[in-house]
């Protein structure tokens, strides 16, 4: 752990501690550790999550994510019987679940996916929703140990988010202290334009989307659809900033042939 005696809380952080009931005598032992692993706990989308050191600590801006799939789904896919979603890379579960936390109250016919590369992450998101899904509920769930979608079935979704690791990889290290000392590299680490991974997943989920499915992506600031040109015959894409501004989420349909 980071120590830092001088470290000053910011007013959110005392906030989350005494939220969470942190002994207040120990506030300045935590360094530069994130409030969110001193207390276990985060909140997103009105939740709040278990998190440790195996998942990144949800941020306010993926709740904007969070938003525009429910979006789509409610212009677009709630008439569909049987809706299948996958959330791709899902750490602590907090895009999924949130989703489909929505779901359930406005449609009972749907299946979730919720996958990471790290068994310990879907391990994180499976306690997450065990505490905030009923037992019905959580049967429309399935929680997957997979790289991207190799071990995925071989099922056609309607809709497929990703929050993959997207930041350059030699950025990582210069990244706050808070971040690049305590959360995992694994799932911070993008390769060296950011986008290794989610090349990947576009590489190879037109096998497993539906043919009016859509996939929607968070994406490094730096990041713009330039950087995807090279699927532009197969996918309609559209770009979407987060609220600071920043180039933040990019949804893609597939063109009909």
């Amino acid at each position: 752990m980071t120590k830092n005696p001088s470290r000053r809380l910011s007013p959110r952080e005392q906030t989350h501690l005494a939220r969470f009931s942190y002994p207040q005598d120990k506030w300045s032992e935590i360094g530069e550790q994130p409030v969110e692993y001193v207390t276990g706990k985060a909140e997103f989308f009105g939740h709040v999550f278990v998190v440790n050191e195996n998942v990144l600590i949800p941020r306010v801006e993926t709740e904007e994510l969070v938003d525009l799939v429910l979006t789509t789904i409610r212009e677009k896919k709630l008439s569909k019987s049987n809706l299948k979603l996958a959330d791709v890379g899902c750490g602590s579960g907090a895009i999924g679940l949130s989703l489909g936390f929505v779901l359930t109250k406005l449609k009972p016919d749907f299946e979730f996916y919720l996958s990471d590369y790290s068994k310990e992450a879907v391990e994180v998101a499976r306690q997450n929703g065990e505490n905030l899904l009923g037992e019905e509920d959580l049967s429309k769930f399935h929680f997957l140990t997979s790289d991207l979608l190799n071990d995925y079935p071989k099922e056609k979704f309607d809709v497929i988010v990703a929050n993959l690791p997207y930041i350059p990889s030699e950025r990582v290290d210069h990244l706050d202290s808070s971040v690049k000392d305590f959360e995992p590299h694994l799932a911070l680490k993008g390769g060296p334009e950011g986008l290794s991974l989610i090349y990947r997943l576009l590489d190879q989920v037109s096998e497993y989307l539906a043919d009016d499915g859509d996939v929607f992506l968070e994406i490094d600031h730096t990041h713009s659809l330039l950087d995807f040109s090279q699927y532009r015959k197969d996918w309609q894409m559209e770009l979407f900033r987060d609220e600071f501004g920043q180039n933040r989420f990019i949804k893609l349909s597939k063109i009909k042939q």
